[in-house]
């Protein structure tokens, strides 16, 4: 078997796998895009938690000890505006940063009590507000907020780890005023990640003072793998079993075609068009269903019109046959008197000899409708193929002698008895010996008969002409003749009689031919014949 043949898929493995492939490809992208999305998504959110991350920190430096997340605390926005006048009548050019709230149990009789951060002069100033209304203020030390940022890198560190997250604060001459780095328990941690890329974010602290995070920027490589693996182990899985469906959908669809390229192989081989499908078998889907419709009125229409012109064919030979017969007729009494002139008697010489030509073809045409009409209107009987090929042989001898031409026979050594009509074998067996001895100029033509364990097989081969490969399947149709085979006489009906008599018999027959080569011509015989 060929390569070629062996990866020719139907139809329906073709759907199959076209669905197939384009399920796990949208799938594999979607999961791809899914990931990505999630990835960036990741990466935003990250920005954002900086963000977060450098807004405590900010009050952190600005409140110190007193940042508490128990407490309330506001931006300076949302000071009041009675407040912020009062603020800035005794505090000049000042800035309200933050706005602390104690946030006091239920069972605590005073009031709470405002704390309000501010920025003066580049630095900060804690003040709150007395019961008289003025105000107690007290410049805030910034070395006061190590130890609380410190426990805050440190909470930091435990939830990202310093391989994902570094967090600097430096003075505004440049020096590093503190570093997650040096609180780490592994201190170059996250040097050994230099290959990593990372997202930054700086804020400028009221005093000055830079905050700067790095966070580890998410790729779709640090996804643990086994989500892959098993996000596509299920997908192959899902994949195969939708081959398997898709096989099954498109054998559903492909149902009806494949019944009518039943039905059309069958007209092929019998020639034979009056084969329709059933209503019962159009159970399919509306398209499909008008297309068998279709392929039975195309049917029908082919069976009329091969019906008319063989009827036309048939009335036309058998009208013809009565006038060549009495031009004939003619031609032979004119033959016979003694007085006419030469001229005149070579006329009617090839006037008759062209009716006898004619009369013999419109027999030959009348016999294949006839034989094609009605098989049963051959006589049967027990005969000895074997012998009849004998015979036959030994008259086609001399003419294969003459043309200098070698004629191989070769018969078994016992009888073949077959049931056939004797006159119809003969013609077969002339028919294909002459034509072979016809078209052959030099070589050989053989005839071979061989008994085979299903079949008998009578075989006749020449090194003639031959015929070319698209006028194979036309060698058996009325009147065809090869573009080989026109510098020699004849009306093209021999095959076509010899496969009308085969036919009749439930025979087959198979031509094989190569231009220059030769033809060869093959008729099956069943055993049960």
């Amino acid at each position: 078997m060929s390569w070629n043949k062996l990866f020719q898929f139907s139809l329906k493995l073709r759907l199959a796998f076209a669905f197939a492939i384009l399920f796990f490809v949208s799938c594999s992208v979607l999961f791809f895009i899914t990931i990505s999305s999630l990835v960036y998504m990741k990466n935003r959110e990250d920005q954002a938690d900086m963000g977060n991350i450098a807004r405590n920190i900010e009050m952190i430096h600005v409140m110190g000890t007193r940042y508490n997340s128990n407490n309330i605390i506001q931006t300076g926005d949302a000071c009041p505006e009675e407040i912020r006048e009062q603020l800035l009548k005794k505090f000049p050019d000042s800035v309200v940063l933050y706005i602390l709230t104690q946030n006091l149990p239920e069972d605590v009789q005073h009031k709470p009590y405002n704390t309000y951060y501010i920025l003066r002069n580049q630095k900060i100033y804690e003040v709150i507000q007395l019961e008289d209304g003025r105000f107690s203020s007290k410049l805030v030390n910034p070395k006061n907020d190590r130890r609380t940022m410190t426990r805050y890198f440190l909470l930091l560190l435990g939830e990202y780890s310093d391989e994902n997250l570094s967090v600097e604060i430096k003075n505004p001459d440049g020096t590093i005023y503190l570093s997650s780095k040096k609180l780490s328990r592994a201190p170059s941690a996250i040097e050994h990640t230099n290959g990593a890329e990372f997202q930054s974010y700086r804020r400028t602290l009221p005093d000055n003072k830079i905050v700067e995070i790095r966070k580890r920027i998410y790729h779709i490589s640090d996804i643990n793998p086994k989500y892959a693996e098993t996000f596509f182990g299920i997908l192959v899985l899902v994949t195969c079993t939708g081959i398997f469906v898709s096989w099954l959908i498109a054998r559903r669809f492909i149902r009806g075609v494949r019944r009518m390229t039943s039905e059309m192989r069958l007209i092929a081989t019998s020639g034979d068009y009056h084969h329709k499908i059933s209503k019962r078998q159009m159970n399919e889907d509306l398209e499909i269903r008008e297309l068998m419709e279709t392929f039975n009125d195309l049917n029908e229409k082919t069976v009329n019109l091969m019906e008319d012109l063989k009827m036309v064919s048939n009335n036309v030979a058998h009208d013809l046959r009565t006038p060549i017969t009495r031009i004939s007729g003619t031609m032979e009494e004119l033959l016979r008197d003694r007085t006419l002139p030469d001229k005149v008697v070579n006329s009617c010489a090839s006037v008759a000899e062209e009716c006898l030509h004619m009369k013999s073809m419109i027999n030959t045409i009348l016999d294949i409708s006839r034989v094609n009409a009605n098989p049963d209107v051959l006589q049967k009987s027990e005969l000895d193929l074997r012998q009849l090929s004998e015979d036959f042989c030994d008259i086609m001898q001399p003419e294969a002698e003459r043309k200098g031409l070698t004629f191989k026979v070769t018969l078994p050594d016992s009888s073949v008895m077959v049931t056939a009509d004797k006159m119809s074998v003969q013609r077969i067996i002339s028919n294909l010996v002459e034509n072979a001895l016809k078209f052959t100029e030099q070589g050989s033509v053989a005839l071979s008969l061989e008994v085979l364990e299903q079949h008998i097989e009578l075989t006749v081969t020449d090194s003639g002409c031959g015929i070319s490969e698209a006028n194979i399947e036309r060698v058996f149709d009325r009147f065809f003749r090869g573009d080989a085979s026109r510098k020699y006489p004849g009306n093209g009906l021999g095959l076509s009689l010899v496969q009308a008599f085969v036919k009749a018999h439930n025979w087959t027959i198979e031509c094989k031919s190569k231009i220059g080569e030769g033809t060869s011509f093959r008729i099956k015989i069943p055993k049960e014949s």
